[in-house]
């Protein structure tokens, strides 16, 4: 993809989603593991597709909202019902929890949507043909997709809105999640998740972190985003991706783990890249609130607030917190995304990956300043592959840190 040839910013934003992502899939032997229909692939499926919904009574389902103003929540409930959109590939599952309830319930109106790099995840554009407010619809996936299966049950959904309203508070720059529908009751109960779409203003563009070292599946001649970024600016690649991408992205994930106890995932596809076509204005933006939350960190800062039902180390997780802690940042962020970075940066600019390494460990060093123990253990943590992907574990690599 060509910037000079984007008009509209959705259209680039779409584009970068969908077709950027070549050659950043192989981290893990289940990174490229997407079980969908082809017609919804968001890389080989059509442009947009339908997304069926059902007009669901107060008896079977509720829409949770949290703290943050929207507009967005007046879609999906109509004062009595909630209006439930599902995956074509999940009601399709003859498996699927409630199923026979959810096929008596009203059909509501079509959604019209657009596959995102996560493919369970959707742009929604219309409904029941009405251009709306667009933005992004987290949808029940009993299906695989990379190492797990997408469940979207009622404890994520209270998690997702919990930390949103958490990072909200810190004033973190990401999209929020606004609200989320539940359908059915009891630990099987599922639904949706609502959040922001991304800053689409003329002549800014807004894309994954992925994209900017992914080729465009498209054209795979054409440069990188990355390169045609580093081109336009006033910069070398080493000084670009040091004080413009990784040095953002460690503060915001420290930030977030020392103030609010929030452990983020910036990996490729949950990091967003916010920029001018110029490259002097650029901004690194976080999606996705499905995070671990450390409650240690939360005791020593005083937050009482209660915690939420899933994802608390100490609680439903019996991993280290060092561990976690790791896994989100050094494997997460550095592994599989940072180091896609560095490398192409060396094979097109010649750029030194130490450089690079220096420059995060000096930004990480000055971003935990004061904080009264280690942060992060000594050695990366990642999952265990020799556990099902169900019933994932970690283990200590034995692999010393590159971004810290």
């Amino acid at each position: 993809m060509r910037l000079d040839q984007v008009v509209y910013s959705v259209d680039g934003w779409l584009s970068a989603e969908r077709f950027l992502g070549a050659g950043t899939r192989t981290y893990s032997k289940y990174a490229d593991i997407t079980d969908i229909s082809s017609a919804f692939h968001p890389q080989h499926g059509n442009t947009s597709f339908r997304v069926p919904s059902f007009r669901v009574p107060a008896a079977l389902g509720r829409l949770r909202t949290n703290g943050i103003a929207s507009e967005l929540p007046g879609y999906y409930h109509d004062g009595e019902r909630l209006l439930l959109p599902v995956h074509p590939d999940a009601l399709a599952c003859a498996d699927l929890v409630g199923r026979e309830e959810l096929l008596e319930c009203e059909p509501g109106p079509d959604f019209e949507v657009i596959p995102l790099a996560n493919a369970r995840t959707v742009f929604v554009v219309a409904i029941d043909g009405v251009d709306i407010r667009p933005h992004q619809l987290k949808l029940h996936y009993p299906r695989r997709i990379s190492r797990f299966t997408r469940r979207l049950r009622e404890p994520m959904i209270e998690l997702e809105l919990w930390v949103a309203d958490e990072l909200a508070a810190l004033g973190t720059p990401f999209l929020a999640e606004v609200c989320g529908g539940i359908f059915g009751s009891g630990g099987d109960a599922w639904g949706f998740i609502v959040r922001e779409a991304p800053p689409l203003a003329a002549g800014r563009y807004t894309v994954p972190l992925f994209a900017l070292y992914g080729g465009d599946i498209r054209a795979p001649q054409d440069p990188t985003l990355l390169e045609q970024l580093v081109e336009v600016g006033s910069e070398t690649a080493e000084t670009f991706i040091a004080e413009r991408i990784v040095a953002p992205m460690i503060r915001l994930w420290v930030r977030a783990a020392v103030s609010a106890g929030c452990l983020l995932e910036p990996h490729g596809q949950n990091t967003l890249v916010s920029f001018t076509a110029d490259a002097r204005d650029i901004e690194v933006r976080y999606r996705d609130c499905g995070v671990y939350i450390d409650p240690v960190i939360r005791r020593r800062l005083g937050l009482n607030r209660p915690l939420p039902p899933m994802n608390v180390i100490g609680s439903d997780l019996r991993a280290p917190a060092a561990g976690i802690r790791s896994l989100t940042y050094d494997s997460f962020m550095g592994h599989h995304a940072l180091d896609y970075l560095a490398e192409l940066a060396r094979k097109r600019f010649g750029a030194d990956p130490d450089v690079l390494h220096e420059a995060a460990r000096i930004v990480y060093a000055s971003a935990v300043e004061g904080f009264p123990e280690p942060l992060l253990p000594d050695t990366v943590y990642y999952y265990d592959d020799a556990a099902p992907p169900e019933r994932w574990r970690l283990k200590d690599t034995g692999i010393r840190p590159h971004w810290r």
